[in-house]
């Protein structure tokens, strides 16, 4: 019994999120989503059966007094980032002005909301067919495409969900291999004031090979999958390159250890980098740049 008012009180607050977020059209469009599907939900525990039912919309969301337009196909992917603020701990605001490194930027639902936040945004994506989706975003979102520049390729390639992947699964292109130092020098960035982190298990090693570009970085904010690696691993790391570290489960609560298959960890450096970064600018048109490994 418990469990089950556990459950429908997460439910509640997600539907209170899209509320809070969505125009009235997207939210009635929610409601009748619901209701429709309101066996399927229940059977599956989840809210999946409605997000899936607002793919053929446009979606508004109103996130931190800006307006975003998105594909109903990242609907869920909204809701939850922006409704949870996953990737926003205390401390980890997006400021006007900052330079902010996304990578494993799907669709871009993080990107464009630190673009309309005033940063300037490297959004790094290893799957051709979600960097399609990324243009759409930013084709919905025009006042970002000069801010967003979107890069093909895979970071911390050793080990993760696709190191495996063959040619087809990538969506036909297969990403360059691609490192945030490489980042770094073809931007010319010399600081990330924001490093967003979800590339579905090859945290592991970018962190254990990030150990000169960790210096350029004042916060760290990352998806952990622990299915390939001890969390434990990455604090010690970033500790030791004099970081302040916390791990949270996914309610958002502050843990000492990440006992389930994912989790968010928050990194702020004691002492940020302080040099100036240079101008970062979008790509204009489709934005799909291929890095040079």
């Amino acid at each position: 019994m418990t469990h089950r008012m556990y459950a429908f009180g997460r439910f509640c607050a997600e539907v209170r999120h899209v509320a809070n977020l969505c125009d009235r059209r997207t939210a009635r469009a929610y409601w009748v989503a619901l209701a429709l599907h309101s066996a399927a939900i229940l059977r599956s525990g989840s809210l999946r059966p409605a997000d899936t039912a607002m793919h053929r919309r446009i979606c508004t969301f109103s996130v931190a007094g800006r307006t975003i337009k998105l594909d109903g196909s990242t609907f869920g992917v909204a809701r939850e980032l922006y409704g949870r603020r996953s990737y926003f701990a205390s401390g980890f605001d997006i400021r006007c002005g900052d330079v902010v490194m996304d990578l494993g930027a799907n669709a871009g639902v993080f990107s464009v909301l630190a673009a309309q936040l005033g940063a300037r945004v490297i959004a790094v994506e290893a799957q051709a067919a979600e960097l399609k989706q990324l243009a759409t975003t930013l084709d919905l979102n025009p006042c970002c495409a000069e801010a967003i520049s979107a890069v093909h390729g895979l970071v911390g390639q050793s080990a993760g969900a696709l190191s495996n992947w063959d040619c087809k699964q990538f969506g036909g292109s297969m990403p360059p291999v691609i490192t945030v130092g490489c980042l770094l020098q073809r931007f010319g960035v010399r600081r990330i004031d924001f490093l967003k982190i979800d590339i579905e298990g090859h945290e592991f090693s970018l962190i254990s090979d990030g150990a000169e570009w960790l210096n350029c970085v004042t916060r760290i904010s990352m998806e952990v999958h622990t299915e390939f690696g001890d969390p434990a691993l990455l604090v010690e790391t970033l500790e030791r390159h004099n970081f302040i570290v916390c791990l949270h489960n996914t309610e958002g609560m502050e843990v000492r250890c990440i006992d389930e298959a994912s989790g968010y960890l928050y990194a702020i450096a004691r002492d940020p980098p302080t040099s100036e970064p240079h101008p970062v600018q979008g790509t204009g048109e489709h934005r799909d740049e291929v890095a040079d490994a």
